[in-house]
């Protein structure tokens, strides 16, 4: 059962605002086939390479980056946390 408040947060998500018609519109233009009457040559099968290769050089540029973070949420018993020094123990250092 839908609470009052629940029920008048779903008026703010319906299509009557003009956002659904538009949707479509823009679904309709980007599924409709047109004929494209270009050339496409060899620089750019080395262009889309050369986009290939960068992507994935940045993708492990930035593994490398958060691999510790990723390390410990993926490693079993993550959430325990290493044992702080006392209190005295700080004191003895100094």
């Amino acid at each position: 059962m839908l609470r009052q408040n629940q029920v008048r947060n779903l008026r703010f998500i319906s299509f009557s605002s003009g956002a659904f018609p538009t949707a479509l519109l823009a679904f309709l233009a980007i599924a409709t086939p047109s004929p494209a009457y270009a050339y496409i040559d060899a620089g750019v099968g080395s262009m889309i390479l050369q986009l290939l290769l960068g992507g994935i050089g940045g993708a492990l540029v930035v593994l490398k980056l958060y691999w510790h973070r990723i390390k410990r949420v993926l490693s079993p018993g993550s959430d325990e946390e290493k044992p702080q020094p006392a209190e005295s123990e700080l004191h003895k250092e100094q």
